[in-house]
């Protein structure tokens, strides 16, 4: 740190016209553009450095396509009754499918 305590400062500044010909090609390359508020939130929401499956939005669609499978689970009204404890609607006649099946073999 000694030798830099000794080395002298010098504050360069450019020439007047230097500094409006690089500025004159920084505008040129780096047009002014008012932001735009969706542009923002674009890239927040869809960052171009990261892949797809960190990306933001693909998580939210991931997310809203599982709840839209999960859904109708959560939702029915339909409960496992035990068989016992149902009406009988019809009666069921097994002698005649009995006879159909043997009358089919022979």
């Amino acid at each position: 740190f000694l030798g830099m305590e000794q080395m002298t400062r010098e504050n360069l500044k450019p020439k007047a016209e230097t500094k409006q010909r690089l500025d004159e090609l920084f505008d040129a390359t780096y047009p002014k553009a008012a932001p735009i508020w969706y542009s923002s939130v674009l890239a927040v929401v869809v960052p171009k450095g990261k892949p797809l499956y960190r990306q933001p939005l693909a998580q939210i669609a991931a997310i809203a396509l599982l709840a839209l499978l999960l859904v109708p689970f959560w939702s029915s009204d339909s409960q496992i009754e035990n068989p016992e404890s149902t009406q009988q609607v019809a009666q069921v006649e097994q002698l005649e499918t009995r006879q159909k099946s043997q009358n089919l073999k022979a």
